[in-house]
């Protein structure tokens, strides 16, 4: 299969709709074919089907976001780490990071991504 590349668009119903330059029409993304990544965000994909109209795709690649920062809030604690929420990984993606004494469910943070490993996205 070919792969493509394009910018992840992601809606809120969930599901994906890739700019591409390689297509005229429109590229919709199965919430489940997403692949951990993030709206906003380069990412490479391959066409499954297509119609008149649409094409429907997969991504196949991982998100890289080691580094970058982004801003969330305190979701809930677990022992002695926090798990904290940004609108663009969704709930289905909290992210887990070191615990700060005094933060309270709810709290806005900065974080930074450390690692995207066995699915989980790890920050600080």
């Amino acid at each position: 299969m070919t792969n493509y590349k394009g910018i992840l668009n992601i809606n809120k119903f969930g599901f994906g709709i890739i700019k591409s330059n390689s297509f005229d029409k429109k590229i919709k993304v199965d919430k489940k074919k997403l692949n951990f990544n993030i709206d906003g965000e380069e990412v490479k994909f391959q066409v499954l089907k297509e119609n008149e109209y649409i094409i429907y795709a997969k991504i196949i690649s991982l998100p890289k976001l080691e580094g970058r920062k982004f801003t969330g809030f305190m979701h809930h604690r677990y022992k002695n780490d926090i798990f904290v929420y940004n609108k663009k990984f969704g709930k289905r993606n909290l992210i887990l990071c070191d615990a700060l004494d005094g933060l309270k469910e709810n709290d806005i943070l900065e974080f930074k991504i450390k690692k995207f490993k066995s699915n989980k996205f790890y920050g600080n």
